[in-house]
């Protein structure tokens, strides 16, 4: 159909064939983008066309709403003459931007290179411009003699005043620029990169942005190099350095050989572990320690046993691999009291690979202590599997849960989300059916956490199960802010008679969040029926 639009242009005349790419752009911009490339006579002109249409549109877009970013990236054909419209979409940020760049590149070729360094820097807080964007742009392009430029780069980061670069919320300012060093320096041999990088060794002070940056590039790169210079950083201090040992062991198809590592990274990575250190993966890496060298993993059997049931569960499992021995600990947590599991180290349950499949019981007695911070890790580790024996008993119970918890903020839209997987997973027919049915009994705060979490995780779910007061509830509800992730529940449920009869008839010119909100939810409908509802107008 693509090639069919544009080349239908050949035949018209130039009004009729004005009007008609008008027509076309106002429908489905990312579908005369795409198309535009089998135009066989004034390409370069409709390419303009379109490329400033995009850039109309960019300020207030939801990311990937309309499929823009993909069709600028890989569906159109430009030129030369598009150059000054690409460089106005790069200074629009994110995907937008990182598809103009590749653009620019593929017609600039290895001549932009200085410039985009430049713009990794000016852009350092913007990740998927720089990663997702600039770094493809420059990969092809780059020689050993870049390695000075990416270290130029990270120095004038290091640079930075503090507050921006040494605490959590600055990280973010700096986090485009630190993946993309990284993703680019995974180009280079290790040695040339350490010579750079590590003029000092290990030993010299090394700041956050550079060991982010190296870190970076260890989780990409998998070898017994890699390997090393991971563990020399741990023993440096380098906290990240903890997870790039685990994705080296994890995705390395070559033989590694362990033998740079000794009892002090058995030592470090116990002291993060003990210390309740949140960034890093550390019992990972202990555990892939252990398994590839059984001679250090008999450090842990002359350990005493400590204060803490999560660490002495991690002690013994890395230890032995034996999933029943750290599950017979873990299962001391349901006697211990909300301040003593306040002290414990719960997050790094979710590190531990432990099977939970016959595990039902025990797992509904860790949810049962209505803890979060018990089940968030929990059920980051068991959702992945089948769970024999799980009883859930009243669902009022669990939903009453996530009613309480829904002031939490972001962190209740994360142990939300997946709590509400693991509900739909083992709630019966019958239990979904009379959930559904509550919907018309419960209060304004219930019906919108409801919405929220669990109905949005049941795929059979469907507007006909509603009665019409609660149908009227979901269309008012699109007055209110979606969630950043799913949207509004009606997008996945409206059927194509309720999108016909219900939502396009309310549809206006108005600039309002309610016509935001019924446009994004009547595109998602769109979308799951293979079918498009609305134009642009």
């Amino acid at each position: 159909m693509d090639q069919a639009l544009f080349l239908a242009l050949s035949v018209m005349s130039e009004v009729d064939a004005d009007a008609f790419i008008e027509a076309v752009i106002d429908t489905d911009l990312a579908l005369a983008l795409n198309a535009s490339k089998y135009m066989e006579y004034g390409r370069d002109a409709v390419v303009s066309r379109l490329l400033t249409e995009v850039l109309s549109r960019a300020p207030g877009r939801q990311l990937f709403e309309d499929q823009l970013e993909s069709a600028l990236e890989r569906g159109v054909e430009t030129s030369r003459i598009h150059i000054p419209l690409l460089r106005e979409l790069m200074k629009t940020g994110n995907m937008l931007a990182a598809a103009a760049v590749q653009q620019l590149v593929k017609l600039e070729g290895a001549s932009s290179k200085r410039e985009l360094f430049e713009e990794l820097y000016t852009n350092r807080h913007d990740y998927n411009y720089c990663c997702n964007g600039i770094v493809k742009a420059l990969l092809p392009h780059l020689e050993v003699t870049d390695i000075a430029a990416i270290l130029e780069l990270v120095e004038r980061a290091e640079k930075l005043p503090e507050e921006e670069t040494e605490s959590e919320v600055a990280e973010e300012d700096v986090a485009g620029l630190v993946s993309a060093c990284g993703q680019l320096l995974v180009r280079f041999e290790v040695d040339a990169i350490r010579s750079a990088f590590l003029p000092g060794g290990t030993t010299a002070p090394i700041s956050r942005v550079r060991a982010d940056v190296l870190c970076r590039l260890l989780i990409d790169r998998y070898s017994t190099s890699t390997l090393i210079l991971a563990g020399e950083l741990l023993l440096a201090g380098v906290v990240s350095a903890a997870t790039s040992i685990w994705f080296i062991s994890r995705f390395a198809k070559e033989e590694l050989s362990w033998s740079s590592f000794d009892v002090r990274h058995v030592d470090r990575l116990l002291e993060m572990i003990r210390s309740g250190e949140k960034l890093g993966w550390p019992v990972r890496a202990l555990y892939a320690l252990c398994r590839n060298r059984p001679d250090l993993a008999e450090r842990l059997a002359t350990l005493p046993r400590s204060s803490s049931v999560v660490c002495d569960a991690i002690v013994l499992f890395c230890r032995s691999n034996d999933d029943e021995l750290a599950f017979d600990v873990l299962r001391q947590l349901v006697g211990l009291s909300a301040e003593q599991r306040h002290h414990e180290p719960l997050h790094f349950v979710a590190q531990l690979d432990l099977s939970w499949k016959r595990t039902g019981k025990l797992l509904i007695d860790l949810l049962k202590l209505r803890d979060a911070t018990v089940a968030g890790p929990v059920l980051e580790r068991a959702l992945d599997e089948e769970v024999a024996g799980v009883e859930l008993g009243p669902i009022g119970w669990w939903t009453d849960w996530l009613v309480e918890s829904a002031s939490d903020g972001d962190e209740h839209a994360w142990f939300a989300d997946r709590l509400s997987r693991f509900l739909v997973a083992h709630m019966s027919a019958d239990q979904k059916s009379r959930l559904v049915a509550s919907f018309a009994d419960v209060g304004v705060v219930y019906k919108r956490v409801l919405a929220r979490t669990v109905f949005m995780r049941m795929s059979d779910l469907s507007s006909d199960a509603f009665a019409e007061t609660e149908l009227l509830f979901l269309i008012d509800e699109l007055h209110v802010p979606a969630d950043s992730f799913y949207g509004h529940l009606l997008g996945g449920i409206a059927t194509e008679r309720f999108v016909i009869e219900r939502l396009v008839p309310i549809v206006t010119s108005e600039a309002s969040r309610f016509q935001k909100n019924l446009r994004a939810v009547i595109r998602t409908a769109g979308l799951r029926h293979g079918r498009r509802y609305l134009s642009r107008s």
